[in-house]
């Protein structure tokens, strides 16, 4: 059987998403038989309404709704210049985590260099945004592909730069030339 797989699906915040039977229903309607899931963001992350759980719940979450979806995989969404970054990665990775996400809205992608070298030693990859956001503040400087040449400085790293960039796709496709 085929079927479109979506390397970039948002868990949304203060209940705003579906049960995992209604999101099933709906990507199967779309073609879509399986996926990346994001957890749901940081508490640093404007999408919170109110209050964020704390990263144990956001990683609990997103693997009780994967465990529901077959050939659907949970990715964990971390601020890697979080003082405790490196505990949350190394319990999501035993957690059953299979990849992190990271957006860069107010630090530069180098900022978080010792978190992605602890994903890279736990073999873990990691979907980075990068391109424009919508979200009225200027976090655009934080999200230009060239920024993520810092991961040349991680071995053994696995990584992807989401929305190819836009709208700077030409100069990511001259990042991913550099690192191949």
């Amino acid at each position: 059987m085929s079927f479109i797989y979506d390397s970039h699906i948002h868990l949304m915040p203060d209940g705003r998403q579906d049960t995992p039977q209604e999101f099933l229903a709906k990507a199967a309607q779309a073609g879509i038989g399986g996926g990346l899931i994001f957890s749901q963001p940081p508490s640093d992350a404007q999408e919170w309404e109110t209050a964020a759980p704390c990263w144990q719940d956001r990683i609990a979450h997103v693997l009780d709704f994967c465990s529901r979806l077959e050939h659907f995989y949970p990715v964990y969404w971390i601020n890697p210049t979080e003082p405790d970054a490196i505990e949350q990665i190394v319990y999501a990775k035993n957690a059953g985590i299979r990849a992190f996400k990271v957006l860069c809205s107010f630090c530069h992608p180098a900022d978080g260099l010792e978190a992605y070298r602890k994903m890279a030693e736990l073999r873990l990859p990691v979907i980075f945004h990068s391109g424009i956001l919508w979200d009225g503040v200027n976090s655009s400087p934080f999200n230009r592909p060239a920024n993520f040449e810092c991961m040349l400085d991680v071995p053994y790293s696995r990584f992807a730069l989401a929305h190819v960039s836009w709208p700077w796709t030409d100069e990511c496709i001259a990042v991913f030339g550099k690192i191949l």
